[in-house]
């Protein structure tokens, strides 16, 4: 089985999504994972938009239409007119705005996890409608049924035995490989700007202790 993952900014608009069928049709086989981002900056959007609900309602509704617009626009360069597309999307976004709209608990954290994942919801829709549009065999799976965890909002600690049951019960396949692919490079001038993370810092080899890595970059780390 192959894991294809796309992170925001290759899929920030039409042409990235095209890209991302491009691949599929070279790389891909029968037995494919593909995990997708949000698009773009929709998840800083989101978390304005959880921002603005604790301290300014006024400007909700404006930074809503906004982002519908975005993905609108994205829809519009994928897809005929009429589509179905765009009434599922309509309703996501009509879904979020209900939460809002009716949410009584005052907990920051749990308002940011109903908000923000609607950005992984409306693209990884976005995208498997796109690969079924063009005669992909694509199927959603939604992640919130096969990871579990607990209920510390913003910061839930994954449940591994049950999260691997579910997703055996949901992937039929024993084998599973995943590929990570890395880049050396150095920064010769100019300003390093941030597409997939919140910040970037430099730091020594004698450093990398103090902070905590993925554990996909170990062997990397190791290599340093």
């Amino acid at each position: 089985m192959k894991i294809f993952k796309f992170g925001g900014a290759s899929v920030e608009d039409a042409d990235g999504v095209k890209n991302l069928l491009n691949v599929v049709n070279k790389k891909a086989d029968k037995n494919t994972i593909i995990v997708v981002s949000a698009m773009g900056k929709t998840t800083n959007a989101l978390e304005k938009i959880v921002s603005n609900y604790f301290t300014n309602k006024n400007d909700l509704n404006l930074l809503i239409t906004d982002l519908y617009e975005y993905h609108k626009r994205i829809l519009e360069n994928l897809f005929p007119e009429k589509h179905q597309i765009f009434n599922e999307i309509n309703i996501l976004f009509q879904k979020f705005k209900f939460f809002l709209d009716n949410n009584k608990s005052p907990n920051h954290s749990f308002v940011y996890d109903q908000i923000v994942v609607f950005g992984e919801i409306i693209s990884t829709t976005i995208v498997n409608s796109f690969l079924v549009h063009n005669n992909i065999n694509s199927n959603w799976l939604d992640a919130r049924d096969c990871i579990k965890t607990d209920s510390n909002y913003r910061g839930g600690n994954v449940q591994w035995s049950e999260t691997q049951k579910r997703i055996k019960e949901k992937i039929q396949d024993d084998k599973i490989n995943v590929n990570l692919h890395y880049y050396i490079c150095s920064h010769i001038s100019g300003d390093i700007y941030l597409n997939e993370h919140e910040d970037s810092l430099w730091v020594s080899k004698n450093e990398f202790k103090n902070y905590n890595f993925a554990e996909g970059d170990s062997d990397i780390i190791n290599l340093l």
